[in-house]
């Protein structure tokens, strides 16, 4: 059997496969704007996806079920659907970054019209007396990185104008505690991807490079500011609210 890897045609209610294993904005791009646009034709649509991203990837409007890539390695299993589309190399090649609207390269790529896709979260209430700041210094591409010492003195400075401040993103990633000026790392907590997102739901403000987290915040129309270096904010999140 040849399976389809573009939707054309009709395609309501039928069984879709969606496949990303990029970075966490690229899958919430593919899998999020494909997704939330065939919900309106009720397919199954079942989300392929890097292990670490499931749980969030569940929460998007449109996925019916989540999948480890591995099973795509299967012809039974690949064959089970009457399209499968894989995003594969959709933003990036080996060699550089696509400079073109992200949404416009899902679209090509899917063949149908697709928009940011829409997160579904059980917002976790967070008992604090002053306005909260979310930092996520840390990309998936170094290029993307804005220097530790800046988000280090970026977070003083944001302590000092009143706001708590806490640092999103694995152990591994730059960010710190100073229980003095409120300012604390919330993988000391938890490094769980959609913990992170929920807790996120509920800032007053965003800060972070070109990277997953800045996605969530547009998704869940968390008002702030995203640093860029080697993409462009029109081609990325230029339809974010």
């Amino acid at each position: 059997k040849q399976v389809p890897n573009k939707i054309t045609g009709d395609w309501s209610g039928k069984k879709i496969c969606l496949h990303c294993f990029g970075g966490v904005g690229d899958t919430l791009i593919a899998i999020g704007g494909t997704a939330k646009a065939l919900a309106q034709k009720n397919c199954y649509v079942v989300a392929s996806v890097n292990e670490n991203h499931e749980k969030l990837i569940r929460r998007l409007r449109g996925v019916t079920e989540v999948v480890k890539p591995t099973k795509l390695n299967t012809l039974s299993f690949r064959n089970s659907f009457d399209v499968v589309v894989d995003y594969s190399y959709c933003f990036n090649s080996a060699r550089q970054i696509k400079n073109e609207d992200y949404y416009k390269l899902v679209s090509n790529r899917s063949g149908i019209e697709v928009g940011p896709g829409e997160l579904k979260l059980v917002k976790k209430e967070i008992e604090n007396q002053i306005p909260i700041c979310y930092l996520h210094p840390g990309a998936s591409n170094s290029n993307r990185r804005w220097a530790n010492e800046k988000w280090s003195a970026l977070a003083y400075k944001i302590s000092a104008n009143g706001y708590e401040v806490c640092f999103l993103g694995t152990k591994d990633e730059f960010g710190f505690q100073d229980n003095d000026n409120k300012i604390w790392k919330y993988s000391t907590v938890s490094s769980d991807l959609l913990r992170q997102a929920e807790v996120l739901a509920e800032g007053d403000l965003f800060v972070g490079n070109d990277s997953g987290f800045a996605h969530i915040a547009g998704l869940l129309g968390v008002r702030g500011a995203v640093i860029f270096s080697t993409t462009n904010p029109e081609h990325v999140i230029g339809r974010y609210p």
